[in-house]
């Protein structure tokens, strides 16, 4: 329909200008995302998620605060026509996202994941 227009690979800036005004990131796909990269972006925009229960997709979604989780296709049809009644809090779910996936947090955990597998406590 004339809702859905497929860009390609976009630029940066253009691909956060997008996440900020789009009403969802719908990730549907059946194959895990090992990342959640994909997830990540999307949040720290405060663009709320819709993804299927695979992977590491359960470890991003927290229920009705940044999106929906989805275990069939019927879960997506739900979440797709509820998005139209919800009201996610975008600041918030920005804000959660960037305290949670910044870059130094992220670094610190893996020196620590390091150095405890380095000393023998973890593997």
């Amino acid at each position: 329909g004339k809702q859905v227009k497929f860009l390609g690979e976009v630029e940066e800036a253009e691909k956060v200008k997008l996440m900020k005004s789009c009403k969802a990131l719908l990730y549907a796909t059946r194959f895990p995302e090992i990342t959640g990269h994909k997830y990540q972006e999307a949040l720290m925009c405060g663009c709320p998620i819709i993804l299927r229960n695979v992977g590491s997709a359960n470890e991003f979604v927290e229920m009705g605060f940044n999106g929906y989780l989805c275990h069939s296709d019927e879960d997506f049809i739900r979440a797709i026509e509820g998005m139209e009644k919800s009201v996610f809090d975008c600041d918030a779910i920005s804000k959660k996202a960037h305290e949670v996936y910044s870059i130094p947090l992220v670094i610190a955990q893996h020196v620590t994941l390091y150095e405890e597998v380095a000393n023998g406590k973890k593997w």
